[in-house]
C-alpha cells in the first residue's frame, strides 16, 4: 500500500512524502534521502521503494522540496536544512510505529544521512556517494562575474544563492563524522558514475568495516538496464540481513 504523507517542520514547512507499507506489517522501515536537484519520484527511488515494500519492509520517500503548497523551496534549502528534515521524517516514521530505521542515501543524500545517524538508527545506506559538500561545491559552482550568480552547470543552469554555498563550504566533514559511528553501513558504487573512489574512500573512514559493492555497467542514477535491479537485491538482502 502507498501513501501519500504530510510531515510538518519545526519552522513551519511541510515535507511531502509517500509511505510505502508491505501487505504485512513491518517494524522496519527505509528512509530513501535523495540528492541535490533530486526527488522522490526518481526512478531509482521509486523503483526500489516498491521493490522492498514487495519484499516486505517499509520505505518513506520524501522531497526536500517541492512546489506543493507549504513546502519548502530549493532556494530556501541548505544542506543542514535537508539534515534537520530528514531528522524530522525519522520522527514521524517512528511516530508511526516503526521501531528500526535504515537510512538509504544517494549522491549528495549520503553525506545528509551520515550526519542524520542518531543512537536508534539500525542501518546506514550509502548508494554511489558524493563527496564532502565542503570540497564537491569547488568543482560544482561556477560564478558568472558579470551577472554576479553562481550556478550548477548540469544540463540545465541551477542558481545557487549565497546562503546555499556558505553552508555547503562549511558543512562538517561526513568522513570524520562517519567514522564515529557505530551503525552498519553498506556502500554501492556505481562502476559508471565516476564516484568508486569517493565509496572507497567513506569506507576506508570506517577503517574497512563497511561493506562495499560496485553496480557493474551502473551509471550514477542507476538507469541502465540492470542496474537499479542489482541495486535493489543488493540493498535489501542487506538490509534484511541487518535489520
Amino acid at each position: 500500500m502507498e501513501t501519500a504523507v504530510k510531515i510538518p517542520t519545526s519552522d513551519g514547512k511541510v515535507l511531502f512524502g509517500v509511505l510505502h507499507e508491505p501487505s504485512v506489517r513491518s517494524p522496519h522501515c527505509a528512509i530513501l534521502v535523495h540528492g541535490l536537484t533530486g526527488h522522490m519520484d526518481e526512478f531509482l527511488h521509486l523503483t526500489f521503494a516498491r521493490y522492498l515494500a514487495n519484499r516486505g519492509m517499509a520505505v518513506l520517500r520524501f522531497n526536500q522540496y517541492d512546489d506543493l503548497e507549504g513546502a519548502r523551496r530549493f532556494h530556501e534549502t541548505t544542506i543542514r536544512l535537508h539534515v534537520a528534515d530528514t531528522k524530522q521524517v525519522m520522527a514521524y516514521a517512528r511516530g508511526r510505529g516503526f521501531e528500526s530505521l535504515a537510512l538509504v542515501g544517494h549522491s549528495l543524500g549520503a553525506p545528509v544521512s551520515i550526519a542524520s545517524v542518531d543512537a536508534e538508527t539500525r542501518a546506514l545506506v550509502l548508494w554511489d556517494p558524493a563527496e564532502s559538500p565542503a570540497e564537491r561545491i569547488r568543482q560544482w559552482n561556477t560564478v558568472d562575474k558579470e551577472r554576479n550568480i553562481s550556478y550548477l552547470d548540469w544540463r540545465v543552469r541551477i542558481l545557487l544563492g549565497p546562503g546555499w554555498i556558505e553552508d555547503a563550504m562549511t558543512f562538517p566533514d561526513p568522513y570524520e563524522q562517519l567514522s564515529r559511528l557505530s551503525v552498519p553501513v553498506k556502500i554501492l558504487a556505481a562502476e559508471l558514475g565516476g564516484l568508486i573512489a569517493e565509496g572507497q574512500r567513506y569506507r576506508a573512514a570506517r577503517g574497512g568495516a563497511a561493506a562495499f559493492t560496485i553496480v557493474p555497467k551502473a551509471g550514477h542514477c542507476f538507469c541502465e538496464e540492470g542496474a537499479i535491479e542489482r541495486l535493489s537485491v543488493e540493498t535489501a538482502d542487506w538490509l534484511f540481513e541487518t535489520m
